[in-house]
């Protein structure tokens, strides 16, 4: 399940792509600080997301959970082959076992499949701004 990928998706729908964007290059920048890995990866990586989410905008609609299922499914499908491509050039060391693919597919799968609730998820905890909690609070009393 890579939720990353469909929060990212739900930040360009509703915040704009640059907030997409900024969400998507900042986590990779994080995830490569983090780990231990080959740095600039996980920001290539979450950059490819999200310039395949705003590609795949502009022929899926993101309203639709049809559209979210299948798009997302396609970004994480896009992520997974990046990843083992980088991974293969940069280290010669590294061997992908067959259970690693299945893993892969799987998450390709479940990720698509669940990007439309949490798409309705993340819509019912949507934040509060400042200025309405304010106004709200005063209200009240």
């Amino acid at each position: 399940m890579d939720l990353l990928t469909v929060v990212t998706a739900y930040l360009f729908l509703f915040y704009g792509p640059v907030a997409g964007g900024a969400f998507a290059f900042g986590l990779g920048l994080l995830m490569d600080l983090f780990s231990g890995g080959l740095f600039g990866l996980f920001a290539a990586l979450h950059l490819a997301v999200f310039g395949s989410i705003y590609l795949g905008s502009f022929f899926f609609n993101l309203l639709e959970p049809r559209g979210q299922a299948f798009l997302i499914a396609l970004a994480v499908l896009l992520k997974k082959l990046l990843f083992v491509l980088l991974v293969s050039v940069f280290s010669t060391e590294i061997i992908f076992s067959q259970s690693f693919f299945w893993v892969c597919a799987i998450s390709v799968i479940v990720t698509g499949a669940m990007a439309p609730v949490f798409f309705v998820f993340f819509n019912l905890v949507q934040p509060v701004s400042v200025e309405d909690f304010f106004r709200k609070s005063k209200e009240e009393f």
